[in-house]
């Protein structure tokens, strides 16, 4: 029979016990920051692209910014005298550079601003887009980035210095960009999709999960997306705790230009012969031109802006009779483009394979390359269709005619 004594000593050997296996089994996967893996600070370089075009100079005002260091190092909102900048980049995306007038010339200013917007320039669209506000200021506190106002802190001292001297500037800035343009999704689905993955990717996002999972995962989940061969020894890692987070970021089909360089023509190939059936191919229309293509979200299909996204990725299985069934990388062939059998019987999904007519379509050729999809429910009285609604981003099946919307072309992804 145990007695008191050694009934509490069995608790505790057996607590201790659970504690050194769960501590043998750390709920992330590095220590440091994945800013700060020194693997990872080739992911943007100073002879990657930038898509910085101009940069003007608009006025001096007073400009409301974040200082980390003001209430004692317990950060503060201040609204400085500061030099406003107008920075325009080619895709049509412009933010505001702000440089806190005091400790700097206006000439140094220039210089900065400059620097930054070139910087700014090599991250994606989508970062950048959401990166409305670029403040700088002197001072040696972290940078820092807010999606409140869609603004990143910059500050110019020790902490810029030790940025630029190891080498991982780009990366610092796109990790306070993606706070700045994607911490809304935490109030979103993406607990939905990282509960789903074994472990944190960083200690960093572990202490922090509702602050600091997107900004750690984002950059190394892009990285490995459509930068892996500068990352091999982090890619294990990467998919086997990240892959539901990655699969998240994939379905948002997020515009990554010019982090990857898939809009580039020389990437894929415009198809005039019949598809073949291994490849994969973004389907695009001559109303909404290149930029748009169609896409998966949560089974629906819609179009938003191209990238070699998954969701975007399109196989055609021939059939019987010239047609073919449309199934999407993202969601496999277990799922096929299908349109929903109810008294309208135009509206379109992404169904359970199987021998429907509304998942049997044509591809008839017309000239320049497009192709008109029909189904054999529907016949070749109704093409597939973008709604012109004023979003134009929404797909039906709608009666056949000479419509940019129903002009299809296929770009096959090499």
């Amino acid at each position: 029979m145990l007695t008191k004594a050694k009934t509490i000593t069995l608790f505790v050997l057996v607590m201790l016990l659970i504690s050194s296996q769960s501590n043998g089994q750390n709920p992330y996967v590095y220590e440091r920051g994945t800013c700060w893996l020194t693997d990872a600070y080739d992911l943007i370089t100073s002879d990657d692209p930038s898509t910085f075009e101009n940069l003007a100079y608009v006025n001096e005002a007073n400009a409301q910014m974040w200082d980390r260091e003001a209430n004692n190092d317990q950060g503060a909102w201040v609204t400085p005298l500061s030099w406003i900048y107008q920075l325009t980049y080619e895709d049509g995306i412009t933010s505001k550079i702000r440089v806190r007038q005091l400790g700097f010339t206006k000439t140094e200013a220039d210089s900065l601003a400059a620097r930054y917007g070139y910087q700014m320039g090599q991250l994606p669209a989508c970062l950048r887009r959401g990166t409305e506000l670029i403040n700088i200021m002197r001072g040696d506190a972290l940078y820092g980035g807010n999606i409140w106002n869609h603004s990143i802190d910059i500050t110019i001292g020790k902490t810029s210095e030790l940025y630029h001297r190891t080498g991982n500037m780009e990366e610092i800035l796109f990790h306070e960009a993606t706070h700045a343009s994607l911490d809304y999704l935490y109030r979103e689905n993406w607990n939905d999709y990282s509960n789903e993955d074994p472990r944190y990717i960083s200690k960093y996002a572990s202490d922090n999960p509702d602050r600091e999972d997107i900004s750690e995962s984002f950059l190394l989940t892009a990285g490995l997306t459509f930068r892996a061969e500068r990352i091999p020894s982090l890619a294990d890692r990467i998919l086997s705790n990240l892959a539901n987070r990655m699969k998240y970021l994939e379905i948002l089909s997020l515009d990554m230009y010019p982090f990857t360089d898939n809009m580039e023509e020389e990437d894929s190939e415009k198809v005039s012969a019949p598809v073949e059936a291994l490849d994969y191919y973004r389907l695009t229309c001559s109303w909404l031109g290149a930029e748009k293509s169609l896409t998966v979200i949560n089974n629906q299909v819609q179009m938003t802006t191209s990238s070699n996204s998954a969701s975007q990725q399109w196989k055609l299985e021939p059939l019987s009779e010239g047609y073919y069934r449309l199934t999407n990388k993202l969601k496999g062939v277990g799922y096929s483009l299908d349109v929903i059998n109810d008294h309208m019987a135009n509206k379109l999904q992404l169904a359970s394979s199987g021998d429907y007519t509304g998942q049997f379509w044509k591809l008839e050729a017309l000239e320049d390359g497009y192709y008109r999809l029909t189904t054999m429910f529907q016949g070749e009285g109704k093409s597939l269709d973008v709604i012109n609604d004023g979003q134009n981003d929404k797909l039906h099946l709608a009666p056949s005619g000479n419509y940019s919307g129903q002009l299809w072309k296929l770009i096959r992804i090499k």
